[in-house]
């Protein structure tokens, strides 16, 4: 169970150091705007049975976290809401969808994180059909391309990972990497940003790939 209150935290914090660092860079009101999307979205994803649950817990008197999804007609309270996974694998999966839109969005990205989450529900539906172990290469590799576009982000680059940095990130063989790949790009997950060679050669080592929002 995760409290709205904790999504921050929670989503950043899984993907380990880059995601800490990565919440140190944001701004209140740029957290603020992360924390609104990802809610927002998981109340629509529990609203369609997509795989999230969502319940009302009470805070502790004199916490001094406001709501910003509990709806009451009577006085003001300390009720949050807060949410469930339907299952481990769909839960490991919420941690991706917010860091993509920390790492692809905003002050990193060409659109703001409001406007790249109208995307979310649709990169969601495409990354929860994945599942180890008959999936597990193409899981390794998503969640190199958000660390390693982390790591470039918080160097001050904005650039994209190449298929080299992401055969080392993820501990795969090339062939296993560029498996991977093709299956993520034919299921529209991932795509090229630039190519090393020649375009939808996926051997070359200098292609470059993002998430696709």
């Amino acid at each position: 169970m995760m409290q709205e209150n904790e999504i921050i935290g929670r989503t950043l914090g899984a993907v380990g150091g880059e995601g800490i660092a990565l919440l140190g860079k944001l701004s209140e009101s740029e957290k603020s705007e992360l924390r609104v999307t990802l809610a927002n979205f998981l109340v629509s994803a529990a609203n369609e049975n997509a795989g999230v649950t969502t319940g009302v817990e009470e805070l502790p008197s004199g916490h001094d976290f406001k709501s910003i999804l509990y709806k009451s007609a009577g006085p003001k309270t300390n009720r949050i809401l807060t949410f469930a996974f339907k299952d481990a694998a769909v839960e490991t999966v919420f941690p991706i969808l917010g860091i993509a839109l920390t790492i692809y969005a905003g002050k990193w990205g060409v659109a703001t994180i409001s406007q790249a989450g109208s995307v979310l529900k649709t990169l969601w539906s495409k990354l929860v059909v994945l599942k180890r172990p008959e999936d597990a290469d193409a899981i390794d590799v998503i969640n190199a391309i958000v660390r390693v576009r982390a790591q470039h982000v918080l160097g001050g680059l904005n650039g994209h990972p190449t298929s080299l940095e992401l055969e080392t990130n993820s501990g795969l063989s090339k062939d296993a990497l560029v498996a991977a790949l093709k299956t993520l790009r034919s299921r529209g997950v991932i795509e090229a940003s630039s190519w090393g060679g020649q375009t939808d050669d996926m051997n070359q080592q200098g292609n470059h790939w993002k998430i696709k929002l």
